[in-house]
C-alpha cells in the first residue's frame, strides 16, 4: 500500500501498529512519525509515538512529541469532547509532559464515557501504571482482560506496564490473557 500511495496515512498508521505488536519499536516509532506528517490532525499516531519513545528511553523526544500531541488533541476535543480514545491517549501525553493532574482528569472522564470498553480500561491501566498508582492499574487491567480483548503481545511490548511486570499479579494476568487467546484460536 505504501508503494502504491506513499501518502496513505492508514498504511503507515496500521503498519506502525503491527510493528509495535511484534516488538519492533524503533520501526513503529518511525512509521507513526510518517503517519503524523501525512495527517497532522491525527492524534493517535503522535500519542502512540510518545509511548514508544518514552519506553525506548528517548525522554526528550517523547516530551516534544507529547506537547505536539496535546495541541492536536485539544483541537480535536473542541469538536468531539466525549471521545474517550482521545482522552486516554492524551492522558499518556499529558503524563509525558508532566501534567499528571490533568492526565488523571482525562482518564477518569474516558472511563466515565465508556466504563465497559476493554480498550479504555487497558489504557487506563497503562496510564495509572505510569502515574505509580499500581492498585488502580491492576484493577483496570483485570477488568480489561475479563472483557476479553487484551492482546498478550501488546501487554508484553507495552512499556507503560513496566511498573507492574515484577509482580506475580501481572504474570497471572498475562497467563490469563494467553489462555483466553488460546481458547479463541
Amino acid at each position: 500500500a505504501i508503494e502504491l500511495n506513499p501518502n496513505a496515512f492508514e498504511a503507515f498508521y496500521y503498519y506502525g501498529r503491527c510493528q509495535f505488536h511484534q516488538g519492533n519499536l524503533e520501526m513503529a516509532a518511525e512509521l507513526f512519525k510518517k503517519a503524523s506528517l501525512i495527517d497532522p490532525a491525527d492524534y493517535q499516531s503522535r500519542c502512540l509515538r510518545v509511548q514508544i519513545l518514552r519506553g525506548l528511553g528517548r525522554t526528550k523526544e517523547s516530551e516534544i512529541e507529547a506537547h505536539k500531541a496535546i495541541e492536536v488533541i485539544n483541537k480535536h476535543l473542541e469538536w468531539y469532547p466525549d471521545d474517550s480514545r482521545a482522552l486516554y491517549l492524551g492522558a499518556g501525553s499529558l503524563i509525558a509532559s508532566g501534567d499528571q493532574q490533568r492526565a488523571k482528569r482525562w482518564l477518569i472522564r474516558s472511563i466515565e464515557i465508556a466504563p465497559d470498553d476493554s480498550v479504555v480500561l487497558y489504557n487506563a491501566a497503562c496510564n495509572f501504571s505510569l502515574l505509580g498508582e499500581l492498585d488502580k492499574s491492576f484493577k483496570y487491567l483485570e477488568r480489561a482482560i475479563n472483557l476479553g480483548t487484551v492482546s498478550s503481545a501488546w501487554m508484553q511490548n507495552d512499556e507503560d506496564l513496566v511498573n507492574l511486570r515484577n509482580s506475580p499479579r501481572y504474570n497471572e494476568l498475562l497467563q490469563n490473557t494467553l489462555k483466553i487467546e488460546k481458547s479463541v484460536n
